[in-house]
């Protein structure tokens, strides 16, 4: 029976059982190219006209931190190091490990387009381009294979990208990837096409992008799954199942270094509930039911759930059970689910109940392109229009223009600086969520603190200090025999390196703990901090010990575990043919090296032969 089941899926995953379409209204690749060019100066008009409003109205989010990645990964790329594990643009070039935890993947055109022009609005205007670009295409694409319909696609297409409009919030970054992720689910449930690549893929990007998005993403697939269970099958479970194996696979280089790092030390972020950079009493409060629905950010939203619902009678099933999803969505958001206990669970790391409901006008948006009236739904789509016009260009370029020219200047001149000098001026931490659990916040903003060495300076000379990227150099003297500690510049983590030259003996970096007292026990417990028992002293920033005088270098090197995951990650994300041929150029090389081997083996044994005889 499990053979006869294998066999079945394996037939299903050759055929995928694809759906033969009218000529009419099939998508050829000749059509779907056209459409792009189409988007593509869609996006660079909405682009152009949102210039101001892309780099001004998200300030009071996360704009700055984002800005600083595009900046730090410009100047990674401009030392040839093409995948950084620090950004050295934050917090005065002492290195923090942004880079390991987000995915850099969307920024490299950014990056470049600032090492180009060194102005940093541009570069984030670009970064906009792209999200608005990739929404359309992949908005077009889904669509198009769930309703068979090249106006509704194309009209999804084109109020998609300025549905959620903040690009400086983290979370949006994945909305190119929403409606891929809807369509391969619906491409297995109700097409019963079961090539799991295309999940796989997008479970990948998905985690390299943004990993709340990505645990907001899978609950709420979990629940569209879960609503269309009497059309599931073992077929359709394994094919789910395979696609977040292969996806986990193609993370590989992400996961294997989060877990390393996440293992060397406590960081402050696995502080579930933290008391920064908002207080601890605030975080994951529900929403009562009133609130949850008249309070809700995007009232369009409700308007199509209530149409929804009120024609659930009519429309495709697939766009039922989208809002459905949203409607429970909508609620789980309220004191009905009780996050008085589930804020101290994983699900704490969203900060604030309403990230669950922060992509449901998209799950609405596309639940109405697949079924509403088509005259209702360009009735919506050009509401919208109008309201992102309304709140988002003319506010900022005309309304708030003298504070929105001033603000741009201002960031195009701090990138500029941070990009030269980081000594001097530097990009903000954030949530501080990847520097250790002992963090002090305000030592982490004082630059002048973050600069310094900390050492016994009776004992110890420090001179002729120079710092780069990615390498800080100094003479050392001691004034004694006895070991000395050092405490460098530098935030530790798993990788870094010390050399040592000229004499100089030392130990490599490394954090110095101290073992918590009772009283500081009771506080962690009482403030739900991780079970640990001692804390980082010195911010967690690396240590040496130095027992001889002389020259050193500290580094920050790849480590085995972190080259180990690219590898495989790169290998999988590789087309099969060319994997197959990379496996036979291999196998062809230890078939050499072996052949070799024997030979030079076979000589040694001969030659040791010929002098015994």
């Amino acid at each position: 029976m499990i053979k006869d089941f294998r066999l079945c899926f394996l037939d299903n995953l050759k055929s995928n059982k694809e759906i033969k379409n009218s000529d009419d209204d099939s998508l050829m690749l000749s059509s779907y190219l056209s459409y792009s060019i189409v988007f593509l100066i869609y996006a660079i008009i909405i682009t152009y006209i949102s210039y101001i409003s892309i780099n001004r109205g998200s300030w009071m989010y996360d704009y700055s931190f984002h800005m600083s990645r595009i900046v730090g990964l410009a100047q990674s790329l401009k030392n040839g190091d093409w995948l950084p594990n620090l950004n050295y643009v934050v917090a005065n070039n002492s290195g923090y490990a942004v880079t390991m935890f987000y995915g850099n993947w969307q920024l490299y055109i950014p990056a470049l387009v600032f090492l180009a022009t060194k102005t940093a609005t541009f570069a984030y205007s670009v970064y906009a381009f792209l999200l608005i670009y990739g929404s359309s295409l992949t908005g077009f694409y889904s669509l198009y294979q769930m309703s068979k319909s090249r106006k509704r696609a194309f009209i999804f297409a084109l109020i998609l990208p300025i549905t959620i409009p903040f690009f400086g919030y983290g979370m949006v970054a994945v909305i190119p990837l929403i409606p891929l992720l809807f369509y391969s689910l619906y491409r297995v449930i109700y097409s019963e096409r079961y090539n799991p690549m295309l999940l796989a893929a997008v479970i990948s990007l998905l985690i390299q992008t943004h990993v709340i998005s990505t645990i907001v993403l899978g609950i709420t697939s979990a629940i569209f799954v879960l609503l269309n269970s009497n059309q599931l099958t073992r077929q359709k479970l394994f094919s789910f199942s395979l696609s977040l194996v292969i996806g986990l696979i193609m993370t590989s280089g992400y996961i294997f270094q989060y877990v390393e790092q996440t293992q060397s030390q406590t960081f402050f972020v696995s502080w579930i509930i933290r008391d920064f950079p908002f207080p601890a009493k605030i975080l994951m409060l529900p929403n009562s039911v009133e609130d949850a629905i008249i309070n809700y950010q995007f009232p369009i939203a409700i308007v199509i759930i209530v149409i929804g619902l009120v024609s659930s009678f009519w429309i495709k099933s697939v766009s039922r059970k989208l809002i459905l999803m949203s409607l429970l969505l909508l609620f789980s958001t309220t004191a009905l689910i009780p996050w008085k206990i589930l804020k101290y669970s994983f699900l704490g790391v969203f900060q604030y109940t309403n990230r669950l409901v922060y992509f449901l006008p998209i799950y609405v948006l596309m639940a109405a392109c697949i079924s509403f009236n088509k005259y209702l739904v360009i009735s919506i789509c050009i509401f919208q229009f109008g309201y992102y016009i309304v709140t988002q260009p003319y506010k900022y370029s005309y309304e708030e223009h003298r504070e929105s020219i001033e603000y741009l200047k201002n960031t195009n001149t701090f990138a500029v600086k941070a990009f030269e000098n980081p000594l001097q001026l530097s990009y903000d931490t954030s949530g501080d969520e990847y520097l250790n659990l002992s963090v002090n916040h305000d030592d982490m903003r004082n630059g002048l603190s973050l600069n310094q060495f900390i050492y016994n300076q009776q004992e110890v000379a420090i001179e002729n200090v120079r710092q780069k990227y990615n390498d800080l150099e100094f003479d050392v003297s001691l004034k004694s025999n006895q070991p000395q500690t050092i405490v460098v510049p530098r935030i530790w983590y798993k990788g870094y390196k010390a050399y040592y030259r000229d004499d100089a003996v030392g130990t490599q970096p490394k954090i110095i703990y101290q073992k918590l007292s009772k009283e500081e026990l009771a506080q962690y417990s009482k403030a739900k901090k991780p079970k640990v028992t001692e804390k980082a002293l010195y911010n967690g920033f690396a240590a040496i010990s130095v027992s001889h005088s002389g020259h050193v270098q500290i580094a920050y090197k790849k480590t085995f575990v972190q080259c180990i995951g690219y590898t495989i990650e790169i290998l999988a994300w590789l087309p099969r043919k060319v994997r197959q041929q990379l496996w036979m150029v291999l196998s062809k090389i230890g078939e050499t090296i072996i052949l070799c081997s024997k030979k030079i083996r076979q000589y040694v044994d001969e030659s040791l032969k010929r002098k015994i005889s």
